[in-house]
């Protein structure tokens, strides 16, 4: 998974730290992420001046849980320092 366009909320150094889950749209920063299927990792990336990327290896997750059978939601839960997107892409690349 590539989070891109990722920035603090006053543009300033720092770190952007969250946590992603899939089919998971209630998750908070208290979720379990331990032996959770629905917890896909964590991200952290340290902003400097420019929009960041995140790269998560979900493609386990993704080959046993996303199908054509029903919507797919992602949940971002910040955890740390408040971060924000211009404009947010979210891509999944799977290795077969």
């Amino acid at each position: 998974l590539r989070v891109m366009g990722l920035r603090t909320t006053d543009e300033k150094r720092g770190r952007i730290e969250f946590k992603v889950y899939m089919d998971l749209p209630g998750a908070t920063s208290d979720t379990k992420e331990e032996g959770n299927p629905n917890f896909l990792g964590r991200g952290d990336k340290r902003f400097e001046s420019d929009d960041e990327s995140v790269f998560l290896t979900v493609t386990d997750h993704v080959k046993r849980y996303v199908d054509n059978q029903h919507d797919t939601t992602i949940t971002i839960v910040g955890s740390g320092r408040p971060f924000t997107w211009k404009k947010l892409n979210l891509a999944f690349f799977v290795n077969s």
